[in-house]
């Protein structure tokens, strides 16, 4: 006997690419029961035997996503992906009949200043196209999209990214001793759009510990400013990354250039653990850091502002107790329950 209509539950496909996440994880963050009409599969790229280190195993990896979804599509009403380039992949496809409602997960964004006939322009049209929902993690940058691409607007929607873990100071294994921290340290890490030459002209010449994490091929463009303050470690791993950003005392997080939606993790994991945080003011920034309420933001490459602004901290006890109480508030707001609420008014919208 078939199951009455009303009492068959929407399918969804959850594709992602969370390195460290187990199945039984993911299916407890998603199976919530304020949200009991779903059914939900998940499909991890980093769980699968042909991922591995470097950029080409995990572009393999999300071919591999591409091809899962194309064959399995038929069994889904709607299919999230959180990883943008598997999504990206799936709209460059010649023909695609989808039976699903696909929901991007993205930073694509469109501004004046890119050139148009541009491959970035490029994909985030085959996206409007193609998929029926573009969720962005910054306001501002999805409705930069919505004013270039009207016709589209309904498509593109904005919510705070989730934090889906948490590493404890209390309880993170390999975090620096007492005896190793220094007093009022700096740390500034990361991988896309930073901006480290800033950070080091901001602190080269003076007392001030500095450690910079960054890829193993990166080479800085300022060496001889890197003065006997600065320590850079290069190529650690997550948890050796969370351990220094939890062993200082400020983080700066120092972005290319305005229309950058780079740092979210990094930030919203120091706001979590009540890190006071100094950062460039632009997209990715902007929907999580108030001035001076509960972080700092500072003019593109600015080096002045930024070492004015780790002196404010420095120097006002007050303002930087005040300003990490504030930071943890942003936590309440980036949940994955609240992700998970926007995905459903995002499917009753698209139906």
């Amino acid at each position: 006997m078939d199951t009455p209509l009303w009492d068959k539950k929407v399918r969804n496909l959850f594709v992602v690419d969370w390195n460290g996440s187990s199945p039984d994880a993911l299916f407890r963050l998603l199976n919530k029961p304020n949200l009991p009409g779903y059914e939900w599969s998940i499909y991890n790229c980093h769980q699968k035997k042909y991922t591995g280190s470097g950029m080409f195993n995990r572009y393999v990896s999300y071919f591999f996503a591409v091809m899962h979804i194309l064959k399995n599509r038929r069994k889904y009403d709607n299919i999230i992906i959180w990883q943008q380039m598997i999504g990206l992949m799936l709209c460059l496809l010649p023909k695609f009949y989808s039976n699903p409602k696909i929901i991007i997960t993205t930073l694509l964004y469109s501004s004046s200043r890119l050139k148009f006939g541009s491959f970035r322009l490029f994909l985030l049209e085959k996206a409007l196209k193609k998929a029926d929902a573009l969720l962005y993690f910054s306001e501002g940058m999805a409705q930069d999209v919505k004013t270039v691409y009207p016709k589209q607007a309904a498509k593109v929607f904005s919510t705070y990214l989730p934090i889906t873990n948490k590493v404890d100071k209390e309880t993170i294994g390999v975090k620096l001793t007492k005896t190793n921290e220094k007093k009022y340290a700096v740390f500034s890490g990361g991988f896309s759009d930073r901006d480290f030459e800033t950070v080091i002209r901001a602190f080269t010449n003076t007392n001030v510990p500095v450690t910079i994490a960054c890829t193993q091929s990166h080479v800085f463009k300022n060496a001889e400013l890197l003065t006997d303050n600065f320590t850079v470690v290069k190529g650690v791993s997550e948890m050796e990354y969370h351990s220094l950003v939890l062993s200082s005392d400020f983080v700066v997080i120092a972005l290319e250039n305005e229309y950058s939606s780079c740092g979210q993790l990094l930030l919203t994991f120091c706001m979590k653990n009540r890190i006071p945080v100094i950062a460039t003011d632009c997209y990715g920034t902007r929907d999580y850091i108030s001035n001076n309420h509960n972080g700092i933001l500072v003019p593109v490459k600015d080096d002045r502002a930024i070492f004015c602004a780790y002196e404010m901290l420095v120097n006002n006890k007050t303002f930087r107790e005040e300003i990490a109480a504030r930071s943890a508030e942003i936590s309440a707001k980036m949940t994955f329950d609240n992700f998970l609420h926007k995905v459903d008014s995002i499917i009753l919208q698209i139906k």
